[in-house]
């Protein structure tokens, strides 16, 4: 879709032009240490800008994960989840994501990070117990071109009352991370440091090559490289051993992404991909 904030106007809807999909599951001392299949992802990625905002083009990552089709997890923890992020084309900071969270109630934020004013924006789902109050009317204008641009009626959305972080020289959320480090060249001894901001604060992560290594469990010869992120600051003892496998080739496929925690492991495993071209061998 075409997001041109500067003049609010919506236009087509673009597709992506990299499809990948992974299949999530976790392994731990809640499953008896047995691997169990719990959710199915898809992430969609723009090779190309998307969007207009505030006069800078910039490119989309979408992700979508859902537990449908896994009974187990759909009777212990139905889960679905999905975000989209906006980010510039040069991979520096982030402009908008939209982030919805579904289990047995729903979470759903819009994040504007509006580098004019140094400020991020968030705006809520309204709940069925709250009341929506008034704004101006140039505001409401321009926040409901945005919800129509998005695909939501606005009158279901609440600014909140207190201001998002302000924002630093280059600012991130997960999925623009992502195609920063995809962008970037991954060799020995390199390292970078990212802020990944949630709309409220950022937290910072040191990402690192760890090693280029065959993929254990795969038919391919390919090589695959091993990245870790490291979170910095006051989260360090307490946040968990993330680690991304790419391909070593120049469009840097993720295919493995491995969460460890004390009570066990998530993993997403690539399953399928469209959109590129098939892997040397």
């Amino acid at each position: 879709m075409l997001l041109i904030f500067s003049a609010y106007l919506p236009a087509a809807i673009a597709q992506p032009d990299e499809q990948l999909d992974y299949r999530i599951y976790y392994r731990g001392l809640l499953s008896g240490m047995v691997k169990i299949d719990i959710c199915d992802a898809v992430l969609n990625n723009s090779g190309y800008p998307t969007a207009v905002i505030a006069g800078e083009p910039v490119k989309m990552s979408q992700i979508k994960i859902s537990s449908e089709s896994f009974k187990k997890m759909e009777l212990l923890y139905p889960f679905r989840f999905e975000m989209s992020s906006y980010f510039t084309e040069d991979l520096q900071r982030i402009f908008l994501f939209d982030r919805k969270k579904t289990t047995n109630k729903v979470s759903h934020k819009i994040v504007q990070f509006d580098w004019i004013k140094q400020v991020a924006i968030r705006f809520k789902l309204l709940q069925k117990t709250q009341k929506k109050l008034p704004v101006a009317a140039l505001e409401k204008q321009k926040t409901d071109a945005l919800f129509e641009i998005l695909g939501y009626n606005s009158e279901q959305f609440y600014l909140t009352e207190k201001q998002g972080q302000k924002l630093p020289v280059r600012l991130f959320d997960w999925l623009s991370m992502l195609q920063s480090i995809r962008n970037d060249e991954l060799v020995v001894g390199y390292e970078a440091r990212y802020a990944v901001s949630n709309g409220k604060e950022s937290e910072d992560y040191l990402v690192s090559f760890e090693k280029t290594e065959p993929f254990i469990g795969s038919e391919s010869k390919n090589k695959f490289i091993k990245i870790k992120l490291s979170a910095l600051g006051d989260k360090k003892s307490s946040s968990p051993s993330f680690f991304i496998w790419v391909t070593a080739d120049k469009q840097k496929t993720p295919v493995r992404f491995s969460v460890d925690f004390a009570m066990g492991k998530f993993v997403a495993q690539l399953t399928d991909v469209t959109g590129w071209p098939e892997l040397e061998e």
